[in-house]
């Protein structure tokens, strides 16, 4: 299932209904629930490489390369 996440910064976060609809959360327990889901996906991302302008791929970087 394709997920788009969004925090604007602490206090907001769009949430994306549907092509032409979205809420606002503010803090609350789905807020933080909401924001801890994108810090956990934010961790395990792979930088994503071009190298011919038109496809786009994850790559894991060498061992050791992250911090």
């Amino acid at each position: 299932m394709p997920l788009q996440l969004y925090l604007a910064d602490d206090r907001l976060a769009p949430v994306l209904l549907s092509a032409d609809s979205a809420v606002i959360l503010q803090p609350c327990g789905l807020f933080d629930a909401y924001a801890e889901l994108f810090e956990q996906l934010w961790e395990r991302a792979l930088p994503v490489e071009s190298s011919d302008h038109e496809t786009l791929v994850a790559r894991r970087p060498p061992s050791g390369s992250w911090v």
